[in-house]
């Protein structure tokens, strides 16, 4: 039971993939890289244990924070159109007929986006999250290149070698004319 991997759900299509864990921390998962892609995701939740390893599940998500502008008038969609501009039309047109129609009813529903700010506590929280991820991530990185070693020659050591190699090859060619080898 080595193996660990995310099963990583995709609302936007009804998908979902199956992702190598490469590192696991206490905040935090890192994939393996999948279509030049790695994935760093928090961790929230159970593992679940099984014969094939451990998985952990995330699932694809909006943002859930946005800059909203202020307007004093109300704003009226149809729940199709607020769905469209959320899922976009490829989803729509996928879905079962079951679940199209309510949507093509005629429902109107009215959003109140009410901003409120994040209280001191939250954000502090948060700002710690994100230090401790980049430290860890720092880490990882660190211990990753630990005992790899590339010696860095710097420009007076590359000008001595040149030199000394450029010495030698003329005493071997001024040899090589003096006995008679090459000649000139």
């Amino acid at each position: 039971m080595s193996s660990k991997e995310i099963t990583y759900f995709i609302p936007n299509g009804y998908r979902y993939m199956d992702i190598p864990v490469e590192t696991e921390g206490d905040l935090a998962l890192i994939s393996a890289p999948v279509d030049e892609t790695i994935y760093r995701l928090w961790k929230h939740g159970p593992a679940w244990t099984g014969r094939k390893g451990v998985r952990f599940l995330a699932v694809d998500g909006e943002p859930v924070t946005a800059i909203i502008d202020e307007y004093e008038e109300t704003r009226w969609a149809s729940i199709k159109d607020f769905l469209t501009l959320l899922w976009g039309q490829e989803v729509l047109d996928k879905l079962p007929p079951a679940l199209r129609g309510p949507l093509e009813a005629k429902w109107l529903s009215q959003i109140t986006v009410i901003p409120v700010d994040v209280d001191a506590a939250a954000r502090v929280t948060l700002d710690e999250a994100k230090a401790d991820i980049i430290l860890w991530d720092n880490n990882i990185r660190q211990f990753q290149e630990a005992g790899k070693y590339t010696e860095e020659k710097s420009t007076q050591d590359n000008i001595v070698d040149f030199l000394m190699k450029a010495a030698v090859g003329g005493f071997v060619v001024l040899l090589l004319i003096m006995r008679g080898v090459l000649k000139v």
